[in-house]
Parts: structure tokens; C-alpha cells; sequence
């Protein structure tokens, strides 16, 4: 990536990922495989892996019912 590409994304994620709590924001622009690290208690961090784990579980049975699966 360019430093105006990398830019970019870095202002997208600020502007839209933190600013509005657009949630897709962070899934476009943050690599999967990220590790974060707080100050927050360690159960708010398994917490938060717990919740994107949730979500994509949803998000593959809904498709799974769609396709008829």
C-alpha cells in the first residue's frame, strides 16, 4: 500500500469505525487475525472474541438456511 492508501484507511477507520460505531468498518479495515492490547479487564477481551464469534456463527447458519442447507 501507498502512505495515501494507508492513509486512507487509517482516516476511514477513524472517521467511520470509531466515530459512528460502524461496525463493518472494523471487519473491512482491520486484519482478522489482530491482537489487541488494553487496559481493559482480560474477560472484556475474551468477551469481545466471544461476541465475533457469535456473529459470524449467525451470519454462516443464516446463509446456511437461505441456501437450504
Amino acid at each position: 500500500m501507498t502512505v495515501q492508501q494507508n492513509i486512507a484507511v487509517a482516516t476511514r477507520f477513524m472517521n467511520d469505525g470509531i466515530a459512528i460505531a460502524d461496525m463493518s468498518v472494523f471487519d473491512e479495515t482491520l486484519d482478522p487475525d489482530i491482537t489487541v492490547t488494553t487496559a481493559l479487564l482480560r474477560q472484556a477481551c475474551i468477551r469481545l472474541v466471544q461476541s465475533r464469534v457469535e456473529k459470524t456463527t449467525s451470519k454462516f447458519s443464516l446463509l446456511s438456511q437461505m441456501l437450504g442447507q
